[in-house]
């Protein structure tokens, strides 16, 4: 499997687990009134799995610390993007605020536990010689006070 594929396996898997348990595209869509529930529904599927899941493989390898970490950059990094250029295109402001001040705190505990599972997922789908456990043993990347 190559890492584009590993990285689309694990969004799917991230993105199905937390629909599943916090239903997020729905009542963002409710309360935004921008999007049909079932349109919402196929985009955040298509954006979790095929972009935010091809775009973390694409950066996995920058990214330093065990996956599961690197999961957590990147999940505060597609916060941010949505944060930025996605809220304000629903005519929820900057930072959604006229949703509410607890709109970004939610929306960035959302993207963290996206990107946990993402890494985890993603970590677990490496091959052996891959893994970043190597890393971790053989130090090679870590900065010398982490050695």
């Amino acid at each position: 499997m190559d890492t584009i594929g590993r990285g689309i396996i694990a969004g799917f898997i991230a993105t199905l687990t937390l629909s599943a348990i916090l239903d997020p595209m729905a009542t963002v869509a409710r309360t935004a009134d921008v999007l049909p529930p079932t349109f919402g529904w196929l985009l955040h599927f298509f954006v979790g799995s095929f972009v935010w899941g091809a775009a973390f493989a694409s950066i996995h390898p920058l990214l330093r610390g065990p996956s599961w970490l690197r999961g957590i950059i990147f999940g505060a990094g597609a916060w941010l993007f949505v944060m930025v250029a996605v809220m304000p295109l629903t005519q929820a402001g900057l930072f959604g605020w006229s949703l509410g001040w607890g709109t970004p705190a939610v929306m960035l505990c959302v993207h963290l536990l996206y990107g946990v599972i993402l890494g985890t997922v993603y970590g677990l789908l490496l091959p052996e010689e891959e893994s970043e456990d190597d890393d971790v043993h053989h130090g090679d990347h870590l900065h010398p006070v982490a050695r």
